[in-house]
């Protein structure tokens, strides 16, 4: 996977997705003003000449890897389409949301109070954790519930001992990519 560059490559593809969203040729939940279309991220797929647009959602009540995904071919047919929303409920926690080709498929509400990254980054201030990889620090910068946290543990502790390994075992665990990942990962590192 290479994110794409090149601008008017980059831009085609996201006229593209947007030309798409807007004519409601997919079922997306989001509201289009909540679609940051200049920050969205376009990958290609080595392995599969699949093209990636990534589009965040950005609004006060969700968290910042709140994104649509949507996956072309190369002639810019749209394969299959995600939305991943990690919001604020109506209780105030974190609500889990994700749609696959506009069906939903996971809907969790938790226990745990919502916060933006901001304030997740303010909180760090002052924190000391050990040498290695802070999972819980980790889990919340991702907007995860904890539990997730624990099942990572597990399935990537050998690999977050050294760190080398650490950001693509947690990548492939997670289903996400590397950006989120690799951001979360170098602020809860010590």
């Amino acid at each position: 996977m290479v994110e794409v560059d090149e601008e008017s490559e980059r831009n085609e593809w996201i006229d593209n997705a947007q030309v798409i969203i807007e004519n409601e040729e997919v079922v997306i939940n989001s509201s289009d003003s909540d679609l940051d279309y200049q920050e969205a991220k376009v990958v290609k797929y080595t392995d599969n000449d699949l093209y990636s647009v990534t589009i965040p959602v950005k609004s006060s009540d969700h968290y910042e890897i709140s994104n649509v995904a949507i996956h072309f071919d190369t002639n810019g047919k749209v394969e299959t389409y995600s939305e991943l929303l990690i919001q604020k409920s109506d209780i105030g926690t974190f609500q889990t949301i994700l749609y696959i080709n506009g069906e939903e498929e996971f809907n969790e509400v938790t226990n745990e109070a919502f916060y933006t990254y901001d304030e997740y980054k303010e909180s760090l201030k002052d924190g000391i954790t050990p040498l290695g990889l802070n999972f819980g620090g980790f889990i919340r910068c991702l907007g995860l519930p904890s539990v997730v946290g624990w099942q990572l543990g597990n399935i990537c502790a050998v690999a977050c001992m050294t760190g080398v390994l650490c950001v693509p075992c947690l990548a492939g665990a997670l289903g996400m990519s590397t950006g989120a990942i690799a951001t979360c990962f170098g602020l809860n590192w010590k």
